[in-house]
């Protein structure tokens, strides 16, 4: 029995046993009645209660030893006849085995009380037509005979539970936890020039869920702006590369490890291949790195997504990148600005 639940219907009954006839016996038909007494033939055979074989949708496959035997129409709720119109030779000892039904949508109905025996009583024909004859009282003449025990068993119900977990946290240094500082222009004097891109990656996050549907990294915050009020432009909302000499203030995002993945406009082109510090090659745009800053979503309610997982996600490690250029007009002043970020888990 593919399962031992009371009540349970469409279950596969995997039927398996060996010739006795010495010799090789024609074998054309096989009897198998299920009985709450015994197995025991001539006895007492009551169907067990809410037992049904299905017969008229039921199913036999794998067959192994015979071969092309169906379920007889002369079928009943209680008791199948399985027969080929054409006897087998079957020698002693051959192993005989098929099953009834697949399990899924076709298949036997179990008996409607939990903890409870009921028996198959199998016999093998020489004929179709013997086993097609067969009644619990008077079997007829059947070559072998069988008996086997069965039973419904109570199902043990087993329940945990799982947390729905989000973790994350942003930081500059080694590993979560360390300062949250980022400082943008000359690695010695933290002064931006004109004639040259400065960036800096020491801005981290680390992110993981286990939420069916992933998680969302957002930002927010404005662009670089000096106590005094003037600010360096936002490179915007589409992604584009340095320009030295032109006010430019943004970022991109890259990530190792997990599922999390940067979202546009924050996802440009060789990000990961950025580094702290001038960009050495003078006025050439910094391994083509692509970044952006959208102001207007940046600074809206809840700010604006930058990476995302779709389901759940092992521990990412993202990296902010940052970039900033000035023009000749650029006003003079310490520029800063203050930036959020959030993760919100989809579960």
């Amino acid at each position: 029995m593919s399962s031992a639940v009371n009540n349970q219907n469409f279950v596969k009954y995997s039927v398996s046993f060996k010739t006795g006839q010495a010799g090789t016996t024609n074998v054309g038909g096989i009897v198998i009645d299920f009985c709450a007494e015994d197995p025991i033939p001539t006895d007492t055979c009551n169907s067990p209660a809410s037992f049904d074989t299905n017969k008229a949708s039921l199913t036999i496959s794998n067959q192994v030893g015979i071969s092309s035997f169906v379920i007889n129409a002369s079928s009943t709720a209680q008791t199948l006849m399985i027969t080929n119109a054409t006897p087998q030779g079957l020698a002693q000892g051959t192993t005989v085995s098929f099953d009834l039904g697949n399990g899924t949508n076709n298949g036997i109905h179990n008996p409607a009380t939990t903890n409870t025996t009921f028996y198959a009583r199998m016999f093998t024909f020489s004929t179709a037509a013997g086993a097609t004859s067969y009644t619990h009282s008077t079997p007829g003449t059947y070559l072998d005979y069988g008996g086997i025990a069965l039973s419904t068993a109570a199902q043990l119900s087993i329940q945990s539970k799982v947390q729905e977990t989000l973790s994350f946290c942003i930081y500059t240094g080694a590993s979560c936890g360390t300062n949250t500082t980022i400082l943008l222009g000359d690695t010695t004097t933290d002064i931006l020039s004109t004639i040259h891109t400065y960036t800096n990656i020491s801005g981290h996050f680390t992110a993981a869920t286990n939420g069916a549907n992933g998680m969302d990294v957002y930002a927010s915050g404005a662009t670089l702006t000096s106590s005094q009020g003037p600010t360096i432009a936002a490179i915007g909302g589409t992604k584009t590369t340095s320009a030295q000499g032109t006010e430019q203030f943004g970022f991109c995002v890259f990530t190792s490890g997990g599922a999390v993945n940067p979202s546009a406009p924050y996802d440009g082109n060789n990000c990961s291949n950025l580094t702290t510090g001038q960009d050495v090659s003078g006025l050439t745009t910094p391994t083509n790195a692509q970044f952006a800053f959208d102001s207007a979503a940046l600074s809206a309610v809840g700010g604006q997504k930058i990476a995302s997982a779709s389901g759940p996600s092992a521990t990412t490690t993202g990296t902010l990148a940052f970039i900033a250029n000035i023009a000749p007009t650029t006003k003079s002043g310490i520029y800063t600005t203050t930036m959020s970020f959030t993760a919100v888990g989809k579960f």
